[in-house]
């Protein structure tokens, strides 16, 4: 018995409807706004962070808060306009 060739696996592109579903894209977040009116580019940030832009796009969105350290890093790049404790879970207060 021969086998069939078989076809090329597609590569990228998510399927329509995959995934989770968008987040609800409120205000922005205070450091977003920081982000926005800085003179400094994405990239220029995220290396005086020490982070990734993927990090730092999931901060800006709300999707993930900063680690301790990044959070007092924010907090000195913002040169405190932006404090860590901004960052803090509302509901574990």
């Amino acid at each position: 018995m021969q086998q069939q060739p078989q076809e090329p696996k597609k590569k990228g592109g998510a399927r329509p409807g995959a995934g989770r579903p968008p987040k609800d894209s409120g205000p922005p977040s205070p450091f977003a706004e920081w982000c926005a009116r800085s003179s400094l580019s994405k990239q220029e940030i995220c290396e005086r962070l020490k982070i990734s832009k993927t990090a730092l796009y999931a901060i800006l969105s709300g999707e993930h808060r900063p680690s301790l350290n990044t959070a007092f890093d924010i907090e000195d790049l913002t040169g405190g306009e932006i404090t860590a404790r901004s960052f803090r879970d509302p509901a574990a207060d």
